[in-house]
């Protein structure tokens, strides 16, 4: 990063951020600035170095985000798959770009299989103010943590767990009476807690995610549903608003249950036989580790997971507040829609999310596992035809490429017979 984007950034954040932002970077320069500087001096004779061998030996510096546990567990992964597939030599040492790790458990399980250590920041912004660092810098992933590539679907997990670690997780299912056999489903449905609470650093109004939150007790018969199928259903988060009133002896609210811990948060999410998400950070714990996700009250649809037919999507709906009509895909495309990603940008253009209703995230829920159960999942002709146009109508989209590679993922069916009247006009 040079100077002069350093300082466009700095001023950024104070224009954003106001007087808060200003008392912060003045205790910053008073506390920290000296010992940064003193950082990057003594760096300087190893970039130097690291100059000297590039014919030899390619050295690289890099941060990982992890102010959000999204990307945190995406971008790491995703970069070990390319280096796998492109049979990397490079030597690469990163550092945490953050002020707090979102997860302890899976920070240590980073460190155990990637070179990191806060020396390396100040070797990696030495790098950058000296002309030619940037061959020498490397960032985690490019892709704005999507796998447009398909770069999932043709490895297996990098990042991985220890016997000890995984005997630790069995013992809590078995403390629970999850038989060896047993399927549990890991349900994680977003609200503004988690922000408000472990967020606060960051003196943002948070608000503007409010359109990807989703009501709770939407899901109760779906999870009922699950349950009396015999599977386990695990209600998770770090910190939410309501209580999942579900009442079944294999439905745990462990969001709001004594055994909530950062390693269970990932291992779980890890082992699930299914994870039911309305799109969410801790999702990507199970992106990573290639479990089957449906993704219900997904917006916007320019953000659906493509990337793997492990994946179903469902989405919220839009209206416009003063006809009531629903927007189409097409014309969610054409106003801009297919890619708001603040609450503010729908409430100006005056369009209403509507959320499923109970009924449909039960119909969602248990087409996905019928299909993942290897029951008869052929498609009617009406069916076929159905997502075809949808794909169709979704290549229209200019930036449809920028986002999404060869599709994989599959689109509800009980979604699309039931809104294809208006969702595809």
């Amino acid at each position: 990063m040079s100077i002069v984007s350093i300082c466009f950034r700095q001023i950024a954040e104070i224009k954003e951020e106001g007087w808060i932002a200003v008392q912060r970077k003045a205790r910053s320069a008073t506390i920290k600035l000296p010992i940064y500087l003193f950082g990057c001096a003594l760096a300087v004779p190893i970039v130097l170095f690291v100059r000297l061998i590039r014919p030899f030996k390619l050295v690289r510096f890099g941060p990982v985000r992890s102010d959000v546990i999204g990307h945190s567990v995406f971008d790491p992964e995703y970069y070990l798959c390319e280096r796998e597939l492109t049979n990397s030599k490079t030597l690469d040492f990163f550092y945490f770009e953050g002020k707090k790790f979102p997860n302890e458990q899976w920070k240590l399980m980073l460190r155990r299989t990637l070179r990191i250590n806060n020396i390396f920041r100040y070797l990696d912004k030495t790098n950058l103010l000296m002309p030619g660092g940037k061959i020498h810098h490397k960032i985690m992933c490019t892709t704005g943590s999507r796998d447009i590539k398909g770069y999932l679907a043709e490895t297996k997990p990098h990042i991985t767990f220890t016997s000890e670690e995984d005997r630790q997780g069995r013992l809590f299912t078995d403390e629970l009476g999850v038989k060896r056999s047993d399927r549990f489903v890991c349900l994680i449905v977003r609200d503004s807690a988690y922000k408000e609470k472990f967020q606060k650093w960051r003196n943002r109004d948070w608000s503007y995610h409010g359109y990807r939150d989703s009501n709770i007790d939407t899901y109760e018969d779906a999870a009922l549903a699950l349950a009396e199928k015999g599977y386990w259903v695990f209600r998770m988060g770090k910190m939410v608003h309501k209580s999942f009133k579900a009442a079944h002896p294999r439905i745990l609210d462990y969001a709001n249950s004594e055994y909530r811990s950062d390693f269970l948060d990932i291992w779980l999410m890890a082992n699930c036989f299914l994870a039911i998400s309305t799109s969410t950070g801790l999702d990507d714990v199970s992106v990573v580790f290639r479990r089957p996700i449906l993704f219900v009250n997904h917006l916007p649809v320019g953000d659906s997971r493509t990337g793997s037919t492990k994946y179903m999507e469902a989405f919220k709906k839009m209206r416009w507040k003063e006809t009531g009509q629903y927007l189409s895909l097409r014309e969610q495309i054409d106003c801009g829609a297919i890619r708001f990603y603040s609450t503010n940008e729908y409430e100006r253009l005056g369009i209403e999310i509507i959320d499923d209703t109970q009924d449909e995230i039960k119909s969602t829920v248990l087409e996905f596992e019928k299909q993942l159960d290897g029951q008869n999942n052929e498609l009617t002709a009406k069916e076929e035809g159905l997502k075809k146009q949808f794909w169709n109508i979704m290549a229209e989209w200019k930036d449809y490429s920028k986002y999404h590679g060869k599709r994989r993922a599959i689109i509800g069916n009980s979604f699309l017979c039931k809104n294809h009247d208006w969702f595809l006009a």
